[in-house]
């Protein structure tokens, strides 16, 4: 497909985010991330919990332009629904982003059996049966654990398609992809991707896309909490094309449990994109309304209307 089209991905967490991804030695980057994995495997968890979290206080500390703009967009939230807004969230919403980043490098020393555990389907198990020889798109968030989610799904499912932002260092997004694949996670480029997921889900294969943030141009404005917002679209164009079914799914942790719900999936026709996703932006705002300070969403919402 020619022109300008927003595909969803993945974007990769970082251990060490008061330390700019433009700047710096890409070796020494490399260097910090596998140290934090090989850490991981060897402090207690609670304690690799704790740095983490004093990690995620630094980042608040060193970044106010971030930590105003999750303060806008959570008070934009808590408006639309009609909740006085509480402050705390902000330091929330950075606390429950360190537990991701903490379950993402220490995933190799997780067992099939300890994530699965982690995991619970409370509604819409049925819908995420594969049908013989039809693609499946599964659309989700960046909402609780999601990289670790990722590995629980391809044990539920089976081996997946994905798309993830690259990091500056080529050895640092080498990390992502080789601890995302041990998990049976396939990862591709953005740049080059529509047409191995295309052929991928013509082929009835499994792709899974996070669908609540702009990273490319491209895209359309729908309603999201009460206001118009940008959201990419490209994969709805992408299940059309394929005839795959899209699936939304999205967490919410609870205790020491991540919750699963599965809603009704969808057929896209051509024509039919828009529709299909002010259903889809429908379902993300209901959830992301469940549990705010849980959205790892660290841009603007309504500030930048332009969708390229």
């Amino acid at each position: 497909m020619g022109g300008k089209w927003s595909l969803v991905q993945i974007q990769s967490p970082r251990p060490f985010p008061f330390l700019p991804p433009s700047t710096g030695d890409p070796v020494l980057a490399w260097i910090l991330y596998e140290t934090a994995g090989w850490l991981s495997g060897r402090l207690p968890r609670w304690l690799g919990l704790r740095i983490t979290s004093l990690i995620a206080v630094l980042f608040r500390w060193t970044h106010p332009s971030t930590v105003r703009i999750v303060h806008r967009n959570l008070q934009g939230i808590e408006s639309a629904l009609g909740r006085p807004f509480d402050p705390l969230m902000v330091a929330e919403v950075f606390q429950y982003f360190a537990r991701s980043v903490y379950e993402f490098v220490s995933l190799p020393h997780h067992s099939t059996a300890e994530i699965l555990r982690r995991y619970q389907v409370v509604r819409g198990g049925e819908y995420l049966q594969r049908k013989p020889g039809r693609g499946m798109l599964i659309v989700s968030a960046h909402l609780a654990g999601w990289e670790m989610g990722g590995a629980w799904l391809a044990q539920h499912i089976g081996p997946f398609h994905t798309v993830a932002m690259q990091h500056p260092s080529r050895r640092v997004s080498e990390y992502f992809s080789e601890r995302r694949a041990r998990r049976g996670i396939i990862v591709h480029s953005l740049g080059s991707s529509y047409r191995p997921l295309l052929e991928a889900l013509k082929k009835g294969e499994v792709v899974v896309l996070l669908c609540d943030r702009m990273f490319s141009a491209g895209g359309r404005k729908v309603e999201f909490f009460g206001r118009p917002a940008c959201f990419p679209d490209g994969y709805l164009r992408l299940a059309a094309e394929a005839g795959a079914e899209v699936v939304p799914v999205f967490g919410r942790r609870v205790g020491s449990v991540t919750e699963l719900r599965v809603e009704p999936p969808l057929t896209v026709r051509r024509g039919q994109e828009e529709q299909a996703l002010r259903t889809v932006i429908a379902h993300l705002e209901h959830h992301v309304g469940r549990a705010p300070q849980q959205w790892a969403r660290f841009t603007p919402i309504w500030e930048d209307q332009d969708c390229g």
